[in-house]
């Protein structure tokens, strides 16, 4: 199967990045969330697009039509709604309460009391910086493991020939050859 990053597939993910972000931003959700957008929500929602994006790619191919596109975005945005609904904010609620029974710890609250002022604002703010830190890791991720880099830099571009799904894809390089590196 041949998988290049045309045009067509980057201003797909490029309408279902600024459709989904948009509207989490403007706080029209399906589902009813219990925070408000932040950063660590925004980074989750960009990476859950990046993923489904990828996986529609390798399991439908390219689509064709506008109301096709229509349909990818729309099922994009209500799957990212359920990720965010049913991971993202389970995550947060149990980091919240993580932090109310390491409060409750006078051993560890001294640390805190007595260090550094970084420790005192960390302590301050330990839900939304561990929130943070996994969302900017998962994103990492997402962004390597989808290639979105290719989407954005042309001179990254290069055709990719899945032959087989267990298989490691092979680069089609100019002396037409294959290549197992993926360099």
């Amino acid at each position: 199967m041949l998988f290049i990053r045309s045009t067509q597939e980057i201003w797909e993910l490029k309408a279902a990045v600024l459709c989904c972000v948009g509207l989490f931003l403007m706080n029209a959700n399906v589902l009813r969330m219990k925070n408000p957008a932040d950063v660590p929500s925004i980074l989750i929602t960009l990476s859950t697009v990046m993923l489904l994006h990828l996986f529609r790619l390798k399991k439908i191919g390219a689509v064709h039509k506008t109301w096709q596109v229509i349909v990818n975005i729309f099922a994009y945005y209500v799957c990212n709604q359920i990720v965010i609904a049913l991971i993202w904010e389970q995550f947060g609620a149990a980091l919240g309460i993580f932090y109310g029974n390491l409060v409750k710890n006078p051993k560890v609250l001294a640390l805190f009391v007595k260090n550094s002022v970084w420790l005192n604002i960390i302590a301050r703010c330990f839900v939304y910086s561990t929130k943070l830190v996994v969302a900017l890791l998962i994103t990492y991720k997402s962004v390597k493991w989808s290639r979105a880099l290719d989407y954005i830099f042309p001179w990254r571009r290069t055709r990719t020939y899945f032959f087989n799904a267990c298989e490691i894809p092979m680069k089609y390089k100019d002396n037409h050859t294959f290549s197992n590196n993926n360099n």
